[in-house]
């Protein structure tokens, strides 16, 4: 059985009126939560936790076929917004208070604040809990790999044909990557701290959650800017 089928068809098991699948998904919700969550060409939304009150899901958390995305619009000592793949999330650790008064629902360090949905925390830990067991038992291994991840203050530069463009959030990357302004198979990436440029398609926080190259003709022209960052290697120009 895929990751895809098993999302699926876990998020199919707990359809309510707090957490949204298929066609419940309506329009000002989906077109929210693909502005809020910067879904990806490819990436498909199984199911939806809308944790505002009056319903318009900019605070959620997403399950699509790539990952968990999150968006918490509360709370002031918590990061706001983040994501986990399948293979890492199933064997993360999750947690809840049990308290009363207490919305987060945790991650790993990463919260979820459902202060507006209709699910109570207790829920929420339930679902998640519940869908790592089917995760696991689908032959997720045992140890996850290691995964390269940036937070949102992280900027990357990018080389394509000897030009260095940038920098850019994470972000933006991914979404450029998406339109076709950058090639992940052919592109170099570098922030502060790596010794050298690598190409996009290795760098594991881009081969997650990027799709495949658009193609030809899909590229759009980008002002290259400079800045002192290290030459690219000879030998690496497309």
């Amino acid at each position: 059985m895929s990751i895809e089928r098993v999302i699926a068809e876990a998020c199919g098991s707990y359809a309510s009126r707090g957490f949204f699948v298929g066609a419940s998904i309506t329009g000002r919700k989906r077109q929210n939560i693909m502005t809020v969550h910067e879904i990806l060409h490819g990436e498909t939304v199984y199911g939806l936790i809308d944790m505002t009150v009056f319903g318009s899901a900019k605070h959620s958390a997403v399950f699509t076929n790539y990952k968990l995305s999150v968006h918490n619009a509360w709370g002031s000592d918590i990061v706001r917004s983040w994501a986990i793949p399948w293979d890492q999330f199933a064997h993360a650790k999750v947690a809840h208070s049990g308290k009363k008064t207490d919305f987060n629902v945790y991650v790993d360090q990463f919260a979820i604040n459902t202060a507006g949905s209709a699910l109570a925390p207790a829920e929420v830990a339930t679902l998640l809990r519940d869908l790592q067991q089917r995760l696991r038992n689908m032959g997720a291994p045992s140890e996850p790999e290691a995964i390269e991840t940036a937070t949102e203050d992280v900027e990357w530069m990018v080389a394509v044909n000897g030009e260095t463009f940038g920098p850019y959030k994470e972000r933006a990357v991914i979404r450029y990557v998406a339109q076709g302004r950058f090639d992940r198979t052919r592109d170099y990436v570098w922030r502060t701290g790596m010794p050298d440029w690598r190409r996009m398609e290795d760098v594991d926080v881009f081969r997650r959650n990027t799709p495949p190259p658009p193609p030809p003709g899909a590229e759009n022209e980008l002002p290259p800017l400079p800045g002192g960052v290290p030459r690219l290697p000879k030998g690496r120009k497309r």
